[in-house]
């Protein structure tokens, strides 16, 4: 969320000097990088500490941070260009994540919920969640972090697809659109 807003907070500096517009969003998504990095450093340590099992896996975390980190510059840039024009987008990305966060499987375990039933059609949650993309981060995680069971191959492609998708896009938009920001921030 913070990399949306990043193109109008150095609206000054990109009035008065020509920089590459891009080192904004980029700045905002390696700086939670960074704080994500300090965080897992702090779990392990708390892992540690109460004598909780730490797993060889833990070093496969790495996988889902760094893909997810590609996912997020994606999503920053795409939303940091839309920003520039539309401000309300940063209202609206607040109420997305919250829905987002509530199907992406964070607090409870999508295979022990009953399934939907809409008319005669019974809807299987789990089956749902799967397409958040979040969700397969937050499983690598758990998988690799807490379960101790590694990556599985479905883990593996579907982050790093996301990932590249989500970058792709992104840049698409940014690229295109940078070149009228200085007319709208």
């Amino acid at each position: 969320g913070s990399a949306m807003g990043s193109m109008l907070s150095a609206a000054p500096l990109i009035k008065k000097v020509y920089i590459p517009k891009y080192i904004f969003p980029l700045e905002r998504v390696c700086f939670a990088l960074v704080n994500c990095l300090f965080s897992f450093i702090a779990l392990v340590i708390v892992m540690l500490v109460t004598g909780a099992k730490l797993h060889a896996t833990v070093l496969l975390a790495f996988y889902p941070l760094l893909t997810l980190f590609v996912f997020t510059l994606g999503i920053g840039l795409a939303l940091a260009a839309a920003t520039v024009f539309f401000r309300d987008v940063m209202h609206l990305w607040g109420v997305f994540t919250l829905a987002l966060n509530y199907f992406s499987a964070i607090f409870y375990d999508p295979e022990q919920m009953n399934p939907l039933v809409v008319g005669s059609v019974e809807l299987s949650l789990s089956q749902v969640i799967r397409f958040n993309p979040l969700y397969w981060y937050i499983t690598g995680f758990r998988a690799t972090v807490l379960d101790g069971t590694g990556l599985t191959w479905s883990m593996v492609w579907i982050c790093g697809l996301c990932a590249v998708i989500a970058l792709a896009v992104g840049l698409f938009v940014f690229r295109r659109q940078q070149d009228k920001f200085v007319l709208h921030i």
